[in-house]
């Protein structure tokens, strides 16, 4: 408290005991998925729903999107996607690092709260609202499910065994192969 608050700081009996230079990073990163799709996928003829899946999109986003001629999702008799459309093509498709973060993984690696290539040092839960860069395969199992909200990058192939009960929203993007088995909960954008 001031003595006399009639009077600024610094000026006697308003002493002046201490200061400080305080500096801040203020983050910003643009998320640009190749289509505006539940799961986008490198390949339409790799992505297989199987029973009791179900895929959700929006009323002005697919279920599925992958590039122009490269196949049609396999749909397994009793999944369930919807979106409009339910699956597209998308003739300019692009799911590269740069096109979706408009940054590289240098970049990427930088800006993120953990950046790592040892799967062990990845927490669960993930911290809220984080960015995680994995450079290499992880698989996401009971004892290390993958839970919490925020951005996941994967540098490699990432697995979602049976039984891990994972439950994550937010952006998943995988440069490798994403297998994604149940009980499963992901609400967001995948991308692999």
């Amino acid at each position: 408290t001031r003595p006399r608050a009639d009077l600024p700081l610094g000026t006697p009996p308003n002493d002046l005991l201490a200061s400080a230079r305080v500096a801040s990073e203020v983050r910003r990163l643009t998320l640009l998925p190749s289509a505006a799709a539940a799961i986008s996928a490198g390949a339409g003829g790799s992505i297989t729903v199987g029973a009791r899946g179900r895929v959700r999109g929006g009323a002005s986003a697919a279920g599925l999107a992958f590039p122009s001629g490269t196949g049609s999702p396999t749909l397994v008799s009793g999944s369930e996607v919807s979106g409009s459309p339910t699956s597209a093509p998308v003739p300019d498709y692009d799911a590269s690092l740069e096109a979706v973060f408009g940054v590289g993984a240098v970049e990427l690696r930088g800006m993120a709260d953990m950046a790592t290539a040892d799967v062990a040092n990845v927490p669960s839960p993930l911290p809220s609202s984080a960015l995680i860069v994995v450079e290499g395969d992880i698989t996401f199992d009971a004892a290390r499910p993958l839970k919490g909200s925020g951005v996941v990058i994967v540098l490699g192939d990432c697995t979602i065994a049976a039984g891990s009960n994972s439950w994550f929203s937010g952006l998943l993007w995988v440069e490798g192969a994403l297998t994604v088995r149940a009980p499963c909960y992901l609400r967001g954008v995948l991308v692999a």
